[in-house]
C-alpha cells in the first residue's frame, strides 16, 4: 500500500510542477520515510549503501532506460559526500547497465553554493542527480518539514500524512523525473541514529546527531562563515597576547572551517571536537592540517590542563548539562587559561526565531521543532530536538561553579552573548 501511494504522490508532483529540475532527462531519488502506514517525511540526496544494495530494484531502472533509449548515465554526486553513494552501491549500478550496454560516469558539484550546472546533453544520456538542487521544490519540501506538511495538508493524501518520531521507518525509494516515476525498491526498515541506544535519541539535545540533519546543513553552509564564526574570529584576532606557543580546542567544531583561518593560524596547534560523525568527517577531509576528534563535550577525551586556550562557537545552547559540560572545560584547560564562548541568552529562549513551535515543555526542558534560516543560507530543518531551560545567571553560575571567572560579557545581535572568562588557580567561593 505504501509503495502504490508513495508513487501516486510523486505523479502528483510532476503534474503539478513540483518536480521541477536544472536539467531535463534528469531524475533523482526520493526516500518517503512511514510509520504505521503514515507519510512522516521525504528525504532526497539519501544514503545509498548496503541496506539499499539489497533492496534496489536495478533492472526496473535498466528497464526504464532501454524503454527511453538511453545508452549513457550521468551521476551528479555532491564533492562534500565522495562516499555517498557507496562504491558497493554504484558497482552494482554499473554492473547492471553494462550488461545491456550502457555506459555510466559521474560528475562532481562543488560544494555548496555551486549550483546544479545545466548541461546541453544528447538525448540518448540520462542523468542521474544524487546531490541537493535548490531549483528543485521537492528537494525544498524534503529540507524544509513546515513546508512538506503544508503541501500534504493541501493534498488529497493529508489523511496519510503525520509527523511521528522514529528511529525505525519504513523507507520507499522512487525513482523521480520528468519521463516517468518509478518505485524503485520494496518497502525496508530505515533504522536512523545507529550510534546511539533508543533512550538517547527519543531525547536528543543535539540534533545534528542525526545523519540526515548534519548532511542537509553542510550542504547548505558547506565552506562558508556564519556571522558567529567570523565573530569568534575577530574575537580571537583581537587578542593583544602571544599565543603563537598555544594549544587550542574548538568545543563543537562543526565542520572545522574556521581551522584555514589566520585567527587560528596564530595558534601553535588547534584540535576540534564535536559529536557529529558526519562533520567530523567532512573536517578530516577539507581540514588536512588540523586534528579533529568525535566526542562529546560532556566527556571530553582529553587529559587533566591539556590545552592552553578554549573555544566554543554555537555549541552551548546543544547541551543537556551545562554544568557538567563547565566541568570538563575547566579540567582540560590549563590553570590561569582563557576561554571564549560565543552562544545564545539562555534568559532570551523563547525569542529566538529558530523554535518553530514548542511541541511540550517541564521545569527543566523544553521539546520544540526548530528550523535556522540565516541570511544567504538555504533553510535547514532541525527536525524535533530539547533545549535545557536555563536563564543567564544559571549559565553564569555554571562556570563559577567550575572554577572558571568570567572576565567579560558581550551582547550580539540575535540573542548571542560572547563571554570571556579564564580558569582560577583556586575554587570560587
Amino acid at each position: 500500500m505504501i509503495e502504490k501511494v508513495s508513487l501516486e504522490i510523486a505523479n502528483y508532483w510532476t503534474s503539478s510542477d513540483l518536480l521541477t529540475e536544472s536539467n531535463n532527462k534528469c531524475g533523482t531519488l526520493v526516500a518517503f520515510d512511514w510509520v504505521d502506514d503514515y507519510l512522516t517525511e521525504i528525504n532526497t540526496n539519501i544514503d545509498l549503501d548496503t541496506p539499499e544494495l539489497e533492496n534496489f530494484k536495478f533492472n526496473i531502472f535498466v528497464d526504464f532506460l532501454k524503454k527511453n533509449n538511453f545508452t549513457f548515465v550521468l551521476g551528479l554526486r555532491n564533492i562534500s559526500f565522495e562516499d555517498n553513494p557507496s562504491e558497493e552501491w554504484t558497482g552494482k549500478l554499473r554492473e547492471s547497465l553494462k550488461v545491456e550496454e550502457i555506459d555510466y560516469d559521474e560528475y562532481v558539484i562543488d560544494q555548496w553554493p555551486a549550483k546544479i550546472p545545466k548541461f546541453d546533453v544528447p538525448d540518448n544520456i540520462f542523468i542521474l542527480r544524487y546531490s541537493y538542487d535548490e531549483y528543485c521544490q521537492v528537494d525544498n519540501l524534503a529540507s524544509n518539514q513546515y513546508l512538506f506538511e503544508e503541501v500534504m495538508e493541501e493534498s488529497e493524501w493529508k489523511s496519510y500524512y503525520k509527523d511521528i518520531v522514529s528511529i525505525e521507518k519504513n523507507r520507499v525509494i522512487v525513482l523521480c523525473s520528468d519521463i516517468e516515476n518509478l518505485v524503485l525498491n520494496e518497502k525496508y526498515i530505515k533504522s536512523y541514529f545507529k550510534e546511539f541506544d533508543s533512550t538517547e535519541t527519543e531525547h536528543l539535545y543535539n540534533p545534528y546527531l542525526k545523519k540526515s540533519i548534519s548532511k542537509r546543513y553542510i550542504e547548505c553552509v558547506g565552506d562558508r562563515t556564519t556571522f558567529s564564526v567570523q565573530h569568534m574570529q575577530n574575537a580571537l584576532n583581537s587578542l593583544e597576547y602571544d599565543t603563537s606557543e598555544f594549544s587550542l580546542l574548538d568545543v563543537g567544531c562543526g565542520t572545522g572551517n574556521i581551522s584555514k583561518d589566520k585567527s587560528i593560524k596564530r595558534f601553535k596547534k588547534y584540535t576540534g571536537i564535536d559529536p557529529s560523525e558526519e562533520f567530523i568527517d567532512y573536517a578530516n577531509r577539507y581540514n588536512k592540517n588540523s586534528n579533529f576528534y568525535k566526542g562529546s563535550v560532556e566527556n571530553l577525551p582529553f587529559e587533566d590542563n591539556s590545552f592552553d586556550f578554549i573555544i566554543s562557537t554555537d555549541t552551548w545552547f546543544y547541551i543537556k548539562s551545562v554544568n557538567v559540560a563547565a566541568q570538563e572545560i575547566s579540567r582540560v584547560l590549563k590553570n590561569n587559561s582563557n576561554f571564549i564562548i560565543f552562544t545564545r541568552n539562555p534568559s532570551l529562549m523563547l525569542n529566538w526565531s529558530q523554535i518553530g513551535r514548542i511541541i511540550s515543555e517541564s521545569d527543566s526542558e523544553m521539546k520544540v521543532h526548530s528550523i535556522i534560516k540565516a541570511p544567504g543560507f538555504s533553510i535547514c530543518d532541525l527536525g524535533e530536538h530539547y533545549f535545557s531551560k536555563l536563564s543567564l545567571d544559571d549559565l553564569i553560575g555554571s562556570f563559577e561553579n567550575a572554577n572558571l571567572r568570567i572576565m567579560k560579557l558581550e551582547k550580539y545581535e540575535y540573542g548571542r552573548i560572547m563571554i570571556h572568562g579564564k580558569k582560577e588557580y583556586e575554587k570560587i567561593s
